[in-house]
């Protein structure tokens, strides 16, 4: 079976913090015990608006991750439970959520300028490919093309001397196809703002950490 992943990003100079913290907007995406999870993690660095993006953007990865298989699948950000989060250094963490009887692991960087999340079915995740970059533009088509660009020369660096391009596959979700080798990756985007991210599962070295951004 082809294994999949979900990624997002948040521009935390794009959110309202003022907004965030409204109980009638936070309370559209935390659980009651999502928000006692704050409770008992926020001595580890994070304030409550950046609490309510990450739970977000670990919601939005999984809800990436599992409409591959699920092309009906609604996105309703309650059903989606953030169920552990462990920081770690440098600004990262991880943790574990479940949407249903599903189980998704997390790694997420927390940035002073954004968060990134990718997510995955198995704990460990190996040969998982993610980075971030940071782009001058922020409108949609801008967005859209930059983050083409940066996974497609990463596929061509796992892939040498393949040709790739993105399409959407039956649940209009981005693949990655080598038409001339036959060959078809799922992959994940998500930009917001300035900045933007990639994911994709494949065999091969993985670097292991989320990159520090790229400006292009």
């Amino acid at each position: 079976m082809t294994r999949i992943t979900g990624n997002d990003i948040v521009a935390l100079d794009a959110i309202d913090r003022m907004r965030t913290r409204e109980p009638r907007f936070y309370s559209k995406i935390l659980s009651g015990g999502e928000k006692e999870l704050f409770c008992r993690t926020k001595g580890m660095g994070l304030v409550f608006d950046e609490f309510v993006w990450l739970a977000w953007s670990v919601k939005e990865s999984a809800y990436k991750c599992l409409k591959r298989n699920r092309p009906a699948l609604l996105f309703f950000p309650t059903k989606c439970i953030v169920e552990q989060v462990c920081y770690g250094s440098a600004g990262s963490c991880r943790g574990r959520a479940v949407w249903g009887s599903q189980v998704l692991y997390f790694r997420s960087v927390i940035h002073p300028r954004y968060l990134s999340t990718v997510v995955s079915e198995k704990e460990e995740f190996v040969d998982h490919y993610w980075a971030t970059a940071r782009i001058g533009l922020s409108s949609y088509a801008a967005q859209s093309a930059a983050v083409r660009e940066l996974v497609l020369k990463q596929l061509g660096a796992v892939y040498p001397g393949m040709s790739w391009r993105i399409i959407k596959d039956r649940a209009g979700c981005p693949m990655a196809v080598a038409e001339d080798a036959g060959t078809e990756i799922p992959v994940s985007l998500a930009h917001h703002g300035h900045y933007i991210a990639y994911s994709f599962v494949s065999e091969g070295p993985n670097p292991g950490v989320i990159s520090t951004p790229v400006f292009i």
